[in-house]
């Protein structure tokens, strides 16, 4: 596994535990170790909205696609790009008429990113399971709650998937799982009272990437159904 890829002009790929032989330097990043990050702030989201309340609140599903941004720690200008989805569902509960507090889990993926050069292929697939709390804020129209805006904030846990194409000399592949966070805000328009669409921006992180972080960025468009 020696030879072609250390002539990528690109950051470092270490493989998986399940694959990995020697280190690999090409176009691509470094797989992550697990790292378990408590899953408190969905529970301290849930936890402060008064019971009284429960009754006024409503559950909701949204998917969403768009283009997602890799990068390790900022240290190269390349940045790459992929598409991307995702969806999610959980409950919100109201605080007043414009304000309301919930939970949400869900899943994104993040797409594909490849390299080839020197006789080897290379490509790194990411997804991940999302667990958090998210706040709601109606505003404006005629009716005082056309548009709405949202910010989200929890744990993840990722799942990379990396192959490499020898010429002539085989493959191989493998996963590797770690742990980080996100942090997400959108505007959107209510087209019904249980219907809306809008522009996403959410950013996830997850750090010990081999004493780097790994970056993903992720703008979209969401339609998002209320029951």
């Amino acid at each position: 596994m020696k030879g072609g890829c250390a002539h990528l002009g690109i950051p470092i790929l270490r493989m998986p535990h399940q694959m990995r032989q020697t280190p690999i330097t090409n176009k691509g990043f470094l797989i992550m170790k697990k790292v378990f990050l408590p899953l408190a702030f969905a529970v301290a989201s849930v936890a402060a909205v008064p019971a009284a309340q429960a009754a006024d609140g409503n559950g909701f599903v949204t998917v969403k696609a768009g283009q997602t941004s890799w990068s390790l720690n900022d240290q190269y200008s390349d940045n790459e790009t992929a598409f991307s989805w995702g969806a999610q569902g959980g409950y919100r509960w109201s605080l007043n008429d414009t304000n309301a507090i919930g939970f949400d889990v869900g899943y994104v993926d993040f797409g594909s990113i490849s390299d080839s050069g020197s006789g080897v292929s290379a490509s790194l697939d990411g997804s991940a399971i999302t667990v958090g709390g998210n706040y709601k804020l109606t505003f404006g129209g005629p009716t005082a709650d056309d548009w709405y805006f949202e910010a989200r904030a929890g744990y993840m846990k990722l799942t990379l998937d990396a192959s490499l194409n020898f010429a002539g000399l085989g493959s191989a592949s493998g996963s590797d799982d770690f742990s980080g966070i996100y942090l997400g805000a959108g505007i959107g328009y209510n087209i019904t009272p249980t219907f809306g669409l809008s522009l996403n921006y959410d950013y996830h992180q997850a750090d010990d990437v081999y004493d780097d972080s790994l970056n993903l960025a992720m703008f979209s468009v969401a339609a998002e159904f209320r029951f």
